[in-house]
């Protein structure tokens, strides 16, 4: 009943949203799925794939794994030193560390152990996300009362007859390699089936606005290659990733990277079932049938989060359209 009520408060709080900032002629459908699984199971699946965040933890390591090279600097003398997210032993590992890196240091704290610990800063971009973080983005009650991050939850195999013109100059105009690309998103979602507003909001997403390396050809075997979804795009390497994924697939000009990655994210996720931002992410179905985490778009636990900004931007300039909700649900214990 209670998610029933966050449905229909959030169809009407949409509808009037979109309709106050575009002035748009919107019409909206929901339905509710309902997966034979607790939340509690989801989360305890995902974390045996070591799901991934870009959110700033607190950071501590043990004082006997780091050599102070001055008030500001340390250096790891431990291999596979352990970052943990709180000064105790038995709390959250958020990364590792090698031998011979560099950590700046922050503080010198007592942990609850007795023993000395260093707060300190890390270069790395990813760290393994804590389960209440994994909680948070997996629960679909987490974003039913927000207008833009319900959008998670849009259909992403219905197109919204977007205009040429109006995505040119309203939406790509300066976002770099993508500038003027309207006409092959277009052209690529309607072959492939896809949402225009969800294949232009990934893109620009994954390419930082046109600006990323992979978006504006790097040099793989002698071929310069783009990517324009980050498609390959491993955590631990990237661009190498990336870069292999365009050459074995002859992305050799943007557009063909375009057309290439609508191509993949149709046959691989949308005819797959995968058709909103949170299946894509979190696959309920897959594992609801396998009984563990598979086939899932991306490491990062706010990958879905990421991707409606855009979406919602751009519904905002349409003049009318369609939207439809697919909203998960689980079983309670």
């Amino acid at each position: 009943m209670k998610i029933i009520l966050l449905v229909s408060l959030l169809l009407f709080t949409l509808l009037n949203f979109f309709q106050s900032h575009a002035f748009a002629a919107v019409s909206m459908t929901k339905r509710i799925v309902t997966y034979p699984l607790t939340l509690d199971e989801m989360v305890q699946m995902q974390m045996k794939t070591q799901p991934q965040t870009d959110h700033r933890y607190s950071m501590f390591v043990r004082g006997n794994t780091i050599q102070p090279v001055n008030d500001h600097i340390g250096i790891v003398i431990k291999d596979e030193t352990t970052i943990k997210n709180a000064p105790t032993p038995s709390s959250w590992t958020i990364n590792t560390v090698k031998k011979g890196d560099q950590l700046s240091l922050l503080s010198k704290v007592k942990g609850k152990d007795g023993s000395h610990w260093f707060r300190v800063l890390h270069s790395k971009q990813w760290f393994y996300a804590h389960p209440k973080d994994v909680r948070y983005n997996l629960d679909p009650s987490t974003f039913l009362a927000n207008t833009v991050q319900s959008l998670q939850f849009a259909k992403l195999s219905q197109s919204a007859n977007l205009q040429v013109n109006e995505v040119n100059n309203a939406l790509l105009k300066g976002k770099g390699i993508l500038e003027g690309t309207a006409k092959v998103f277009i052209s690529a979602a309607k072959k492939y089936r896809l949402n225009e507003v969800y294949l232009l909001s990934h893109a620009l997403l994954e390419t930082g606005n046109g600006a990323s390396a992979l978006a504006n050809g790097i040099s793989y075997k002698g071929k310069t290659v783009f990517n324009m979804y980050g498609i390959g795009a491993v955590d631990h390497r990237p661009l190498e990733g990336g870069a292999k994924y365009a050459y074995e697939h002859g992305w050799f000009t943007r557009e063909q990277a375009i057309r290439g990655g609508a191509a993949y994210i149709g046959a691989n996720y949308i005819k797959n079932g995968q058709d909103t931002l949170y299946k894509m992410r979190w696959n309920p179905e897959g594992a609801m049938k396998l009984r563990y985490a598979s086939h899932q778009y991306a490491s990062d636990v706010r990958w879905a989060t990421k991707q409606v900004t855009y979406m919602s931007q751009l519904y905002k300039m349409l003049s009318s359209y369609h939207l439809s909700l697919e909203i998960p649900a689980y079983q309670k214990r």
